[in-house]
């Protein structure tokens, strides 16, 4: 484990599985282009790579949107 990791915060650690999950359905769906020139190539593509490509886009935007309580700005008093 590198030092950075340690002090991520969960958004950021989201962010970072998010684009994970993104950059393998890509991949996935980059080798399902060019290397299964086969009829099975298109379920790989639509099964496995949009599947993935999916999720790191819905993980993204709920590490966008779910702010923790603590994190909320303060409400002024008078």
């Amino acid at each position: 484990m590198s030092a950075g990791a340690a002090t991520r915060t969960k958004a950021e650690t989201r962010f970072y599985w998010s684009l994970r999950l993104t950059l393998a359905g890509l991949v996935v769906e980059l080798g399902s282009l060019f290397g299964l020139q086969h009829p099975l190539g298109f379920m790989a593509f639509a099964a496995f790579g949009c599947t993935l490509v999916a999720l790191g886009v819905v993980l993204f935007f709920i590490s966008l949107f779910a702010i923790p309580p603590a994190a909320e700005a303060p409400t002024e008093t008078e």
